[in-house]
């Protein structure tokens, strides 16, 4: 059987995050002025990431579709569609359904979906309203896989509606991981501990395609620079470590590296040059 893998990243939302906590520890003038990569001599990176007078910034939420010869696999969900008795301040509305359409599928078509996070940029997307008002776990015919352990985290799920989505997984076949799990053939689950405690990345090493989906471990081209730990970070020297390790491992073996929250720049891959690390979106 020949090896079919088409991905395709899919930008299904917005979230808003507060731009100091989401650089950590930099001071004001070095995120605002230069977003570098971190390494001195490297080429810089042209993103993009509107910033309002509050100095919030508006970040997409992104989600990887992977065609197989025998799986339509999502990797995460984005955030949830908006209904009048829920307030939205900081995500915007899922443009999930309407992103699949660009793929040639639907909800109904997806056989796995891989959560990288359960919050609600990554979550949300497991559920939506019915006609009744009921919510309703959005992917009918879909397998979900998820990192599990027995830590507690430091900060609770943003909103309700990841909860109630996973108690709505209950009724639908689940993967809890807590190991390194192949989900289809050369596409695996790492758990990983940062930023969440129990967030995961996905390695995809399928005939010519290596891609690294490095969720909220390292969300956007800036966080190559692996001193740049966020705020929101539960657990910041193991997401240091792991972040260091990932990339290190994709600088070696010329994997492409996927930001989920990435805006301009949401692919690209990292070359050790004479002067520096250089980065090549796309």
């Amino acid at each position: 059987m020949s090896i079919t893998t088409i991905c395709k990243v899919l930008e299904v939302g917005r979230v808003r995050r507060d731009a100091g906590a989401l650089f950590g520890e930099l001071p004001f003038n070095d995120w605002y002025k230069s977003f570098i990569t971190g390494y001195k001599q490297a080429e810089q990176v042209a993103e993009s990431m509107p910033m309002s007078r509050d100095r919030h910034i508006f970040l997409p939420a992104n989600v990887l579709s992977i065609r197989t010869e025998s799986d339509h696999i999502l990797i995460d969900t984005g955030t949830p569609a908006v209904h009048e008795d829920q307030a939205a301040e900081d995500w915007s509305g899922s443009r999930l359904r309407q992103q699949l359409k660009t793929v040639n599928s639907g909800l109904k078509d997806i056989t796995k979906v891989v959560l990288t996070s359960f919050d609600i940029d990554h979550a949300g997307g497991l559920t939506h309203l019915g006609r009744a008002g009921d919510l309703i776990y959005s992917f009918p015919h879909a397998e979900v896989f998820y990192h599990t352990n027995d830590k507690q985290r430091q900060r609770p799920r943003t909103v309700a509606t990841a909860n109630e989505a996973t108690d709505l997984l209950a009724v639908n076949p689940q993967h809890p991981c807590s190991e390194m799990t192949e989900i289809a053939p050369g596409i695996t689950l790492h758990p990983v501990f940062g930023p969440s405690l129990q967030g995961s990345i996905v390695e995809i090493n399928r005939g010519a395609d290596r891609l690294l989906y490095l969720g909220d471990l390292c969300p956007t081209v800036y966080h190559i620079n692996t001193s740049i730990i966020s705020a929101f970070d539960d657990n910041p020297e193991v997401s240091h470590e792991e972040r260091s390790h990932w990339i290190q491992i994709a600088e070696d073996n010329g994997y492409k590296v996927m930001f989920g929250h990435g805006a301009k720049i949401k692919t690209a891959r990292l070359e050790r040059q004479k002067r520096g690390l250089v980065v090549k979106p796309g």
